[in-house]
């Protein structure tokens, strides 16, 4: 599974860097004019790997998405496997965080596609989810959703800003 994580995470590195590139460009060309007038520092702004269908994924695998070591053990595998990435994709003008990222929309539009074009999606939501915990799972107490965003699930794993966990 990492392995397969790693190579769509190489196109991500990828479009992220070109991103980068035309932000560059746009800032050189004085159209950026935030950056410009110095409230955004484009070396010191994250480009973001951003997580949503966390728990969504774990289910398509079989693992239950509460307190257990094999979804821990899985969310440790996507975690780490990120943060490594990003540090080997760093470079002086580059930097890459993760989070969770709701996708708005996205979450919504991807979920359809999925459906409709016959992949396994959940059939107790109509999204994909940004949390580590199912937000509609009645059966997880407060105290464990609280665990989950902690040092045995998330760890220090979720790097730049860490405002996900």
């Amino acid at each position: 599974m990492k392995v397969y994580l790693i190579k769509i995470l190489e196109r991500v590195y990828k479009y992220q860097t070109a991103y980068n590139a035309c932000l560059t460009h746009l800032y050189n060309a004085g159209l950026l004019t935030s950056y410009n007038a110095g409230f955004i520092d484009l070396k010191k702004q994250y480009l973001t790997i951003g997580i949503n269908g966390l728990n969504q994924a774990a289910e398509f695998l079989g693992i239950k998405c509460n307190k257990n070591e094999n979804y821990k053990d899985f969310c440790n595998l996507i975690f780490k496997t990120i943060k490594e990435q990003n540090n080997l994709h760093r470079t002086k003008d580059l930097m890459f965080n993760t989070e969770f990222t709701p996708c708005e929309s996205a979450s919504i539009k991807l979920y359809n596609r999925d459906k409709k074009d016959g992949y396994w999606v959940p059939s107790d939501t109509n999204l994909y989810a940004s949390y580590i915990f199912k937000p509609n799972d009645i059966n997880i107490s407060v105290l464990d959703k609280i665990y989950l965003h902690g040092r045995d699930f998330c760890g220090d794993n979720l790097d730049g800003r860490k405002t996900a966990c």
